[in-house]
């Protein structure tokens, strides 16, 4: 009876060996199984931290786009009808205008194009600021920048299909576009990314020797 038993057992083992499987006899292996464990939890604790990362990003694009909605709100309220007013002589004044166009009054194709274009602009540059979670903080505030500025603009193509714009400055005839909060988000943000860009780019020809020496600083 006693070798009819080991027999049944016999494939029963191999089997188990065939699949990969191995008895744990020491205690070495459950610590080493602890150890695993342990392993795993910092990785949780940084996608932790990139999610507080993310939000604070999104607050800075959430408070642009609530300060031009702001603005614009006061804007209707304060400057439609009226003459402009100088803030700093003729340097600096409000001046109410809708823009069915794009930034700065450029204008090409309808309404619906813009709000489409600007939708689908948002929703890139959204992507793109979750997806360089690895770049530094100076491209990702840029972008966030960018696309607080674009939400602030396509919350008024979808409600008004029109933008208010009513901040404009110049000298004399020499006037630049009127524009508003998002128009300079976005201005400064591509100023900023651009400028992180060709420093980057810059830094890397040093590194690799490519750099002639009269541009050097």
């Amino acid at each position: 009876m006693r070798r009819a038993n080991t027999e049944s057992a016999s494939p029963a083992g191999s089997r188990l060996a065939e699949s990969g499987w191995r008895p744990c006899p020491t205690l070495a292996c459950a610590s080493s199984a602890r150890t695993k464990k342990s392993i795993v939890e910092p990785a949780a604790f940084g996608e932790q931290d990139l999610t507080a990362r993310d939000l604070r990003l999104l607050s800075v694009s959430v408070g642009v786009a609530f300060l031009d909605q702001l603005t614009k709100v006061s804007a209707r309220a304060f400057l439609r009808g009226r003459d402009p007013v100088n803030v700093l002589g003729d340097y600096v004044r409000l001046t109410y205008l809708e823009n069915p166009g794009m930034a700065f009054g450029i204008r090409v194709g309808g309404p619906a194009f813009f709000t489409v274009f600007a939708s689908l602009a948002s929703l890139v540059v959204l992507i793109y600021l979750f997806r360089l979670r690895s770049e530094r903080s100076g491209v990702r505030v840029a972008l966030a920048l960018v696309f607080g500025g674009a939400v602030g603009n396509l919350i008024d193509r979808l409600l008004y299909g029109q933008v208010v714009d009513f901040i404009e400055f110049g000298v004399g005839e020499f006037r630049w576009p009127v524009f508003n909060v998002a128009d300079s988000a976005v201005t400064i943000g591509m100023i900023l990314l651009m400028v992180l860009v060709l420093t980057d780019h810059r830094d890397e020809l040093s590194e690799a020797g490519t750099v002639p020496p009269n541009s050097k600083s």
